[in-house]
């Protein structure tokens, strides 16, 4: 189940991302890698009116997360 989340949950998803990232950044020692990914930019992302975060939630366990970003001069409707 998705639910959103919410800076609190910040450091969890973090550690989540490092995980799920880590074999590529070990292969192509990228910069750009969200293995390495500070803290601080991570919550900074949760601040932005057109990103948000999602808990990807199992058996009330934290299994994985996702963004979504809205382009900032996309069209609502």
């Amino acid at each position: 189940m998705l639910v959103a989340a919410t800076v609190s949950d910040a450091e969890e998803l973090l550690s989540i991302q490092h995980r799920v990232f880590g074999a590529l950044y070990e292969t192509y020692r990228d910069q750009y890698n969200p293995a390495i990914e500070s803290l601080d930019c991570f919550q900074l992302r949760f601040a932005r009116p057109n990103c948000k975060y999602y808990k990807v939630v199992e058996e009330g366990r934290t299994v994985g997360l996702a963004r979504t970003t809205v382009a900032e001069h996309a069209e609502r409707g």
